[in-house]
């Protein structure tokens, strides 16, 4: 089985750019296939997944390592509780929301957890 790898976005789309760095970062191992990366948005990271237009940092690029995600059936989870999950109404890929809990048992499982 490939190693685990986690990648944390919280930080806001519409002032920084690393959420998109994480994004792409992410599309791009995964089509590797080496190991098993686990994307997770929590607070406004989450509007990384908003149909929005010309709100984010980044967003041309956003949305096409977005569309790879969801070809490679790529779920992204988010945090269950956040106020910004209730605000999207068509979110441009599969989410799975995540509690605090389930996010510390996935997180025990990775070997490396990268923070955005």
């Amino acid at each position: 089985m490939p190693p685990k790898v986690l990648v944390l976005v919280e930080s806001d789309p519409r002032t920084s750019p690393r959420p998109a760095e994480a994004v792409r970062m992410t599309a791009g191992v995964n089509t590797w296939r080496r190991v098993e990366i686990l994307l997770y948005l929590r607070g406004p990271a989450i509007r990384l997944v908003a149909d929005v237009t010309g709100q984010l940092m980044e967003e041309e690029g956003l949305r096409r390592y977005l569309s790879l995600l969801a070809e490679l059936g790529q779920a992204i989870l988010v945090q269950a509780d956040a106020p910004e999950l209730k605000e999207l109404e068509n979110p441009l890929v599969a989410l799975c929301p995540v509690n605090d809990e389930e996010l510390a048992r996935l997180a025990s499982t990775c070997a490396v957890t990268l923070r955005f």
